[in-house]
């Protein structure tokens, strides 16, 4: 005989996404071991239900549905289309070989994400931050002839978390890279910008982009190792606003002199935004390579990875995909 608990949690149901700000559809959903990732236009939900939580069905007041909103971006947000959806697009097992495990590309994709995520939200907090300081200080001036110079605080630990996110996002596309070429003995990204180039070539287009990004994931990687390391005052100089003798307020800065890393200084807000540009170009675009360095035959047909033109994407922001090329239309994409 069934328990109440059997019959409750095996009965069917609908659920809603419980967050009113919201109010746009669901357009994608993935399934994960432990968690259905659910996303709308607008908003990220994890999903899981009771007999996830609670697999031995001991508590019978346990909703059986539990969501929570992850972070504020969508399938409309750029961050999510140039980073899952476009491995979504990509990592599909009819295109690429059976010893590359799409469930662990995809798995890695989205914790990427949540990463670059938090960058963007940690990027446009700072710059509001900075905004509302330097307005203060403007009004301070204007109020009596002396200046008030702002301050956003704690500037150090923001840059740190900033770095360890990126370092963590970084750390997610290295490993993506390692399932296509799992007997590679990469140390780090200039091994793997080495293997790029002596496996394909200097003037290959793989090797000019792991020429740029190799570097730029190598220097989030020092700076990370900078700030956490007790390095603060030998690797790096993180300034709050400050003033110079001709009066001029200076934005929160960051300067980099670690290892081979030099980055000379650059305002904090504009190098978070920077950083973020850029992570999203080195994952989307070394997802692309990465599958089109892979392909394999399919029905004898020549397929290839190229980019989609605007008005044949089903989604603005996910520009890569499988495809053939036809003489009246170029490249049109599958599926």
């Amino acid at each position: 005989m069934k328990r109440p608990i059997d019959i409750f949690r095996d009965s069917a149901g609908s659920f809603s996404i419980g967050n009113p700000e919201d109010g746009t559809a669901i357009k994608e959903a993935f399934t994960y071991s432990d968690f259905l990732l659910i996303l709308t236009e607008k908003c990220a939900y994890k999903i899981q239900m009771a007999d996830q939580v609670d697999p031995k069905r001991l508590n019978a007041s346990l909703p059986k549905v539990i969501q929570q909103k992850l972070f504020d971006y969508g399938t409309e947000s750029e961050i999510v289309g140039r980073t899952l959806l476009t491995a979504k697009r990509l990592f599909r097992k009819e295109f690429l070989p059976d010893s590359v495990d799409l469930e662990r590309g995809l798995k890695l994709s989205f914790e990427a994400l949540s990463e670059i995520a938090a960058m963007k939200t940690a990027a446009l907090e700072f710059k509001e931050l900075e905004d509302r300081a330097m307005s203060q200080a403007e009004e301070s001036r204007r109020k009596d002839g002396s200046l008030l110079l702002p301050a956003i605080g704690h500037v150090e630990t923001k840059c740190k978390t900033f770095a360890q996110k990126a370092d963590h996002a970084g750390a997610k596309l290295f490993e993506i890279s390692k399932l296509f070429y799992p007997d590679a003995k990469w140390r780090g990204w200039r091994d793997f910008a080495d293997f790029v180039r002596t496996t394909f070539g200097e003037q290959d287009g793989f090797a000019k982009l792991t020429a740029v990004t190799a570097p730029f994931l190598q220097l989030v990687r020092d700076v990370r190792d900078c700030l956490e390391h007790g390095n603060i005052h030998n690797g790096v100089v993180i300034k709050d606003f400050a003033i110079g003798a001709n009066g001029v307020i200076a934005l929160p800065s960051i300067e980099i002199d670690f290892r081979d890393t030099k980055q000379p200084a650059v305002s904090i807000s504009h190098f978070m935004a920077e950083a973020t540009e850029m992570l999203l170009q080195a994952f989307e675009f070394t997802l692309a390579h990465l599958c089109s360095k892979n392909l394999q035959p399919f029905a004898g047909m020549p397929i290839y990875v190229d980019f989609i033109a605007e008005d044949r994407r089903q989604n603005k922001h996910v520009r890569f995909a499988y495809g053939m090329y036809y003489q009246d239309q170029g490249f049109v994409p599958i599926g």
